[in-house]
C-alpha cells in the first residue's frame, strides 16, 4: 500500500459512529487504525477514517471515475450490488420521500444513468423506481432515484435485514410489515 494510490474517506455525524465503526471493521485490512475518529468540522462533529492508499482502491476509482474524475454509474455495477451493499447504500444515501415511499440521492450521476439505475431495479428486482430532480437551486442537474410507494414496502423488507439498526429510522411508516423489527 502507498500513498500513490487511491484510498477511502468515511465521514459520517458523529451520532452514526457505530455504523462508521462496522464501516473501519470491514476495511480494516486497508488500514492501521482500528478505532473511528471524531472530529469537529465547524458546528458538526463528524465520525470518520481513512484508509491508505491500495491498488485494489485504485482499480475501483479508474472503473467508477472518467478521465476528469467525473463518477459514472454503469451497468455491471449494479449488477455487483447484494442485498447488504444495497442495505449500504440505501443507508449512506436515501430516506423517506414524501409520498410515502422511499428515495436514494443519485447526485453525481446523469439522468440517463438514474434512468438505468430505475431500470436495473425493475429487471432484477421487481422494484419500480423513477429519476427526480433533486436539487431545484442548483444550476447543475441532480437526480434521485424515487421508489414507488407499493415498491418501497418491498425494498425496505429486501434491505432491513442488512440495514445497520441505527439507520433504520429511514424505514419509520414504510416498512410496516412488523415495524417491531425496525428496533
Amino acid at each position: 500500500a502507498s500513498s500513490n494510490y487511491s484510498y477511502l474517506m468515511i465521514c459520517h455525524s458523529s451520532k452514526f459512529k457505530e455504523y462508521a465503526q462496522l464501516k473501519l471493521d470491514i476495511f480494516a485490512a486497508f488500514t492501521n487504525n482500528h478505532r473511528v475518529t471524531i472530529v469537529k468540522r465547524g458546528k458538526h462533529k463528524r465520525a470518520m477514517f481513512t484508509t491508505g492508499g491500495h491498488p485494489e482502491f485504485e482499480l475501483y476509482r479508474k472503473d467508477y471515475y472518467d478521465s476528469e474524475n467525473v463518477k459514472h454509474v454503469k451497468y455491471h455495477h449494479l449488477d455487483r450490488l447484494t442485498m447488504k451493499s444495497l442495505a449500504f447504500w440505501f443507508g449512506d444515501d436515501g430516506g423517506r420521500s414524501s409520498n410515502k415511499g422511499l428515495k436514494i440521492f443519485t447526485n453525481d450521476f446523469t439522468r440517463s444513468e438514474v434512468e438505468m439505475i430505475c431500470k436495473w431495479f425493475k429487471d432484477r428486482h421487481n422494484i419500480v423506481c423513477w429519476p427526480v430532480r433533486s436539487n431545484w437551486e442548483s444550476k447543475k442537474e441532480q437526480w434521485a432515484t424515487f421508489f414507488s410507494s407499493q415498491t418501497s414496502r418491498d425494498f425496505a423488507e429486501m434491505i432491513l435485514p442488512w440495514l445497520h439498526p441505527v439507520l433504520r429510522y429511514k424505514l419509520e411508516g414504510v416498512y410496516t410489515k412488523d415495524p417491531q423489527r425496525l428496533y
